[in-house]
């Protein structure tokens, strides 16, 4: 109801339409709805938003990835709390001079609706890849094997800290932290094959225009590791 009701929000009604979920929204609830505005949509790759209109099941699963079961306000909003959302994924807060949603700022907070609120945002939410997304089971903090990724997964700032590995906990705990894994589990640097993606990832900045056996460059086949590189 809030959605239909203001203009900048009308991209998301027409996909809340397409997908068959007005009335799933519209149900008692409560829910929390992080809405992106329209412009946040057309910030999407070219094509994007019409490829999802034609794919029902991958766009329900990024819209529930933007929806809370329960009505949680800015005010219930601590920084570095995980948020699970009716995708299955969480999404992170970040509290500062400004509140985020994973990437997303919010623009507008605390829209009341009947059955819950409505967070305006500036930025369309992208649920993590499911494909190997799975935490490592040897990762630990570096000195402390007791600090794992079940560990890293009670507080979002811990997805920060360095392994004994030397790789970054949001990149081997991928679940735990909601970050995407989508690297290659093949690739490695040419001849020397314990130089794979997770060596990229601990110092991406030199290492993601290393060309790889299959003459791929690192930052081709490590999507993930080179992520804050592109």
């Amino acid at each position: 109801e809030i959605a239909v009701a203001t203009p900048e929000l009308s991209t998301l009604v027409t996909a809340v339409t397409a997908a068959g979920l007005v009335d799933t929204l519209n149900g008692e609830g409560p829910f929390t709805v992080f809405a992106p505005t329209n412009d946040a949509f057309d910030d999407l790759p070219n094509g994007t938003l019409e490829a999802l209109l034609d794919d029902i099941p991958t766009l329900t699963d990024i819209l529930f990835y933007h929806v809370v079961s329960d009505a949680v306000l800015s005010t219930d909003l601590m920084d570095g709390m995980m948020v699970p959302t009716l995708q299955g994924s969480n999404v992170t807060v970040g509290v500062g001079d400004t509140v985020t949603i994973n990437n997303a700022t919010v623009l507008l907070p605390d829209v009341i609706a009947s059955n819950g609120v409505v967070h305006v945002i500036s930025a369309v939410l992208l649920p993590p890849a499911t494909t190997d997304c799975v935490d490592s089971a040897t990762w630990f903090k570096n000195g402390e094997p007791s600090k794992d990724c079940a560990w890293v997964s009670e507080w979002a700032p811990r997805c920060g800290v360095r392994g004994a590995d030397r790789t970054d906990a949001s990149y081997s705990c991928p679940a735990a932290c909601g970050t995407a894994c989508e690297d290659s589990m093949s690739w490695f640097k040419n001849r020397e094959p314990s130089k794979n993606c997770a060596w990229v990832s601990i110092f991406p900045h030199a290492r993601c225009t290393v060309r790889g056996f299959d003459k791929t460059t690192a930052a081709v086949a490590c999507i993930t590791a080179c992520a804050g590189q592109r």
